[in-house]
């Protein structure tokens, strides 16, 4: 495939996506893992530092989260330009299986978001407590 084609370019602009939502994940992990009293070598740390660790994941977690927006709603607007419709959709089929598991990322972030919640009480109690 030619890649100047638009064909080309919009997937590897959805292959970018993809990797950006991977790193997206890995400090989602790294995150929790602060929140939890570990540090990315399985260390840990003093409560401090946890909280710093905590906090420059969340800034990049929250930049990565808006950049991917960005590209998606890109890929969004070049779709509704060229006038791509549910009757140009081919495999109807698969839209059924996307739905579900957009379900069950969205449940999956609740509960990630529930632990976020839970671990940063407890290491805010910690802190306050040592602090």
């Amino acid at each position: 495939m030619d890649t100047d084609s638009p064909t080309a370019k919009r997937l590897a602009a959805l292959e970018t996506i993809e990797q950006r939502i991977v790193e997206l994940l890995r400090v989602a992990v790294e995150a929790v893992d602060a929140l939890n009293g570990r540090s990315e070598d399985g260390r840990v740390d003093d409560p401090a530092a946890l909280r710093e660790t905590f906090e420059e994941c969340s800034n990049r977690y929250y930049k990565l989260l808006e950049n991917i927006q960005v590209m998606l709603r890109q890929q969004f607007r070049y779709l509704t330009e060229i006038g791509i419709t549910d009757a140009d959709v081919i495999f109807r089929s698969q839209v059924a299986g996307e739905e579900k598991d957009c379900a069950q990322w969205r449940a999956t972030l609740v509960q990630l978001r529930q632990e976020i919640g839970r671990a940063r009480g407890a290491l805010y109690a910690a802190h306050d407590k040592h602090g």
